[in-house]
């Protein structure tokens, strides 16, 4: 499949995590909860969305209660509630994905 084929469907994708994100947002805290949220958090949430889709995206609700919130100290703390981890093949250890974390934070900032 060539590259602008496959960056094309990535795209669609992203942008469908995106609305599923703000779909749970909105139910969780309205329409304005989405609006509040920095750009770093819209970013994060659309990844949540993406990698684990929405049904468990809901289960992140102390993300989305900071992430939402109208102080911008509250908001900040938003990324230490992901708490995301994988399994090393190699070492079967459970690692987690902080880094992940913060190139999305920095990518957007």
């Amino acid at each position: 499949m060539p590259n602008d084929v496959v960056e094309s469907l990535l795209q669609e994708d992203i942008a469908e995590a995106e609305q599923q994100a703000k779909a749970v947002i909105a139910a969780r805290a309205g329409e304005a909860g989405w609006k509040r949220m920095s750009k770093a958090n819209k970013a994060l949430a659309t990844e949540l969305a993406f990698n684990v889709g929405p049904g468990n995206f809901r289960r992140y609700s102390e993300f989305m209660r900071l992430a939402t919130s109208s102080d911008p100290e509250e908001q900040k703390k938003a990324a230490s509630e992901i708490g995301r981890t994988y399994v090393d093949p190699k070492t079967n250890r459970k690692i987690p994905l902080s880094d992940r974390v913060q190139k999305i934070i920095d990518s957007v900032s």
